[in-house]
């Protein structure tokens, strides 16, 4: 058998064939608690939602040098997600573009150790460096450490905090959120988010200030995986996710979240609270209790679900503040570094592999993920 050197290899759009022979693959991987066929019909509603159809989702195969047939041997495999971004640069000023989020690494059990995801990565990112591609960062979020650093994917400083479920944690305080509710609470979000990042003064030691726009459609995108498995997992009776999330009885604060049942956890999407960010002292009191509020929502609806956990990602503050009212008997929450899983990992268009000081990546939530 003649040596493979990945170096020669072609990274390019997969095939219909291909693509679901890489579902088929890393669907031992990545299924979870579903079948095989079932995990590919995740994947397929994944691929016709608003924000990845009509191109918004690009598969990608690296295969051998000259390779077109679909009877290639796939030696890895990729996706690229566009989303929508905010970007303010010190010398560039403000601007509305498209970045990429890269997901779905995977190396087939009999070819890794080989080099072969390296190479392709390293292909990837020179395509997205190119002027053709037309944007100026991408994000992925490792399961594998420091892995893409040396590819030019450097893991950005990330923290969580996790609550316990509580079926007693009621909330009068809240309404929930539907997908009926949630997209204008999207859109609210959006303009704020954008007028921020806008118009807020740069530090001196901030160069860039960046911020993954949270749409209805990632939201969506979220909502369709965790339906999808409801539906198999949850037969005897039939349950669906129709909580999606809680609101204030002011309107000021909400937070919407996924169910994630492979995990057994509930994770925050976004948690949103609209009161001033230097606010009055009664402003801050006022928006702890409603944090709070939604914190409860949430450990109620993670306890309805048998769900270990409620997770946050980066929580500012006035979070933490809320945690620590929920948790009551003045205990402190636990923050720490997120070392493990989905790491989030931010290239700059021609990456090094280091993080690049002087970058505010604003509100890096789960919703971003893919």
């Amino acid at each position: 058998m003649a040596t493979l050197n990945p170096s020669t290899f072609t990274l390019r759009l997969a095939t219909p064939a291909e693509k679901l022979a890489c579902w088929r693959t890393n669907s031992v991987s990545w299924a979870g608690k579903l079948s095989p066929s079932d995990y590919v019909l995740r994947e397929t509603a994944l691929g016709n939602c608003t924000l990845t159809r009509d191109g918004g989702v690009q598969y990608w195969v690296f295969v051998g040098p000259g390779s077109e047939s679909v009877e290639d041997v796939i030696y890895a495999a990729v996706e690229s997600i566009r989303k929508p971004v905010v970007v303010k640069t010190r010398e560039g000023g403000f601007s509305e573009e498209w970045s990429y989020g890269i997901a779905s690494v995977f190396t087939p059990e009999q070819w890794r150790r080989r080099g072969f995801a390296r190479w392709m990565m390293r292909r990837l990112g020179e395509r997205f460096d190119g002027e053709e591609a037309g944007y100026r960062f991408s994000v992925l979020y490792s399961d594998v450490g420091e892995y893409y650093s040396p590819l030019g994917w450097p893991a950005f400083p990330s923290l969580e905090t996790i609550l316990p479920p509580s079926a007693s944690a009621s909330s009068p305080e809240t309404t929930p959120i539907t997908t009926a509710t949630l997209p204008a609470l999207c859109e609210r979000d959006i303009s704020v988010l954008t007028s921020y990042v806008r118009n807020a003064p740069l530090t001196p030691d901030i160069h860039t200030r960046l911020t993954f726009l949270p749409t209805y459609a990632q939201a969506e995108w979220h909502f369709s995986a965790e339906d999808l498995i409801a539906s198999k997992l949850f037969t005897s009776p039939p349950r669906s996710p129709t909580t999606k999330g809680a609101i204030s009885t002011s309107g000021e604060t909400w937070g919407y979240w996924v169910h994630d049942y492979n995990e057994d956890k509930l994770i925050f999407l976004r948690l949103v609270s609209l009161y001033p960010s230097s606010p009055t002292a009664e402003e801050e009191e006022k928006a702890v209790l409603e944090t709070a509020a939604i914190l409860r929502a949430a450990r109620t609806e993670a306890a309805s679900w048998d769900l270990r956990k409620v997770v946050l990602w980066n929580p500012d503050t006035r979070t933490l503040a809320a945690c620590k009212l929920v948790l009551g008997d003045g205990k402190e929450p636990e923050v720490r570094t997120r070392t493990e899983g989905s790491i989030p990992s931010l290239r700059w268009k021609g990456g090094e592999g280091k993080v690049e000081k002087g970058i505010e990546w604003v509100a890096s939530e789960k919703f971003g993920w893919c």
